[in-house]
């Protein structure tokens, strides 16, 4: 087995043990829409950066479907935005929300960057580390602030319903 293969059955571990001890039994479904829309934001950025020439994936899980890494983009990466979306200080000054989304942005671009530089699954061909930290900076806060949307908005009508 490559080590990518290894890599990414390692990280796949890893993501599913950590959102396993991580989300509790009551915010499951919260976590599960949240992860829904991360996916949808990463498959919209990851499909237009692969378009545009300025990413590419030499080793791809799904060769034949899609020019894109599916592992890191549809499962790792959300996973993480997930949890900093359900673990987000909502009770915090501004400073400290500034550095939690700054933090998490990083933190999402340190899985990709890893990856680029010890194995041979993701090549980036013109992509700077300031463009995809705003968009990974863009990914934490959009995600967030559609969680925190959805809250409100399913509390109010669980609200009604219970009237």
């Amino acid at each position: 087995m490559a080590l990518e293969w290894k890599v990414l059955l390692g990280l796949l571990v890893v993501a599913i043990l950590v959102t396993w001890r991580l989300v509790p039994r009551e915010k499951n479904r919260e976590f599960q829409i949240v992860f829904l829309f991360a996916q949808s934001f990463t498959w919209l950025a990851l499909l237009l950066f692969v378009e545009l020439g300025r990413i590419r994936f030499p080793v791809r899980e799904f060769p034949y479907a899609t020019d894109t890494g599916f592992a890191i983009h549809f499962f790792i990466d959300p996973t993480l935005v997930s949890l900093l979306a359900l673990y987000y200080p909502q009770q915090r000054s501004w400073t400290w929300k500034g550095l939690y989304y700054l933090l998490g942005a990083g933190a999402v671009m340190l899985i990709p960057f890893g990856l680029q530089r010890y194995t041979n699954y993701i090549e980036s061909v013109k992509q700077g580390a300031v463009e995809l930290f705003v968009v990974c900076l863009l990914y934490v806060v959009s995600t967030n602030l559609f969680y925190r949307w959805f809250r409100k908005a399913y509390w109010s009508a669980t609200q009604k319903e219970g009237a």
